[in-house]
C-alpha cells in the first residue's frame, strides 16, 4: 500500500466519515471488532441517502435514542425515589432530569425533521414619522427626475 502525502493524509484524518467510524469501532467493541473501511462504506451510504432526502434511518434513530433516554429517565427517577439519603436523592433526580431534558431535546428534532417550519423572507421596511424606508432597490427609470440632469442617482 502506498505512503500518503501530507494533505491526502490530512484530509483522511478529517473526513467525517472515517472519523465516525474510528469512533464507532472504539465504542462498539461490546459487540466484537467491527472492520473499519465496512463501516467507512455504510456510513458513507448512510450518508447518500440523506443527502438524497431519505430520512427514514435517522427519524428511527431519533425514535430510539428518545426511548432510550426515557428509560435512562425512569431507572435514575426509581432510584431517587429508592434513595435513603438526601445525597444520593438529589444526585438521582438531577441525572433523571437531564434525560428527560434530552429525551424531550430529541423528540423536538424529530419533530422538526418530520415537519419542518416554513421559511419567511422578509423584506425590511422602517417606518418613521410621516415617512416609509423600504431598503430595496429601485427599478431602473424609476428614481426621482431632475429637469435638467434626468435621473437622480439611488
Amino acid at each position: 500500500m502506498k505512503a500518503l502525502d501530507g494533505e491526502s493524509l490530512a484530509r483522511t484524518a478529517l473526513h467525517p466519515t472515517l472519523k465516525g467510524a474510528v469512533t464507532i469501532k472504539e465504542f462498539s467493541k461490546k459487540y466484537g471488532d467491527p472492520d473499519l473501511s465496512q463501516l467507512v462504506g455504510e456510513l458513507s451510504d448512510q450518508t447518500k441517502a440523506v443527502n438524497d432526502g431519505d430520512l427514514q434511518r435517522a427519524e428511527g434513530m431519533l425514535m430510539v435514542q428518545a426511548q432510550t433516554l426515557d428509560a435512562i429517565f425512569n431507572n435514575l427517577a426509581m432510584r431517587a425515589a429508592g434513595s435513603e439519603y438526601m445525597d444520593n436523592f438529589e444526585r438521582f433526580l438531577r441525572l433523571a432530569l437531564r434525560a428527560q431534558s434530552q429525551c424531550r431535546a430529541t423528540l423536538e428534532t424529530l419533530s422538526e425533521v418530520k415537519n419542518p417550519r416554513p421559511i419567511a423572507y422578509v423584506q425590511q421596511a422602517n417606518i418613521g414619522y410621516n415617512q416609509q424606508v423600504n431598503n430595496r432597490k429601485a427599478a431602473a427609470g424609476s428614481g426621482p427626475k431632475n429637469k435638467i440632469f434626468g435621473e437622480l442617482p439611488q
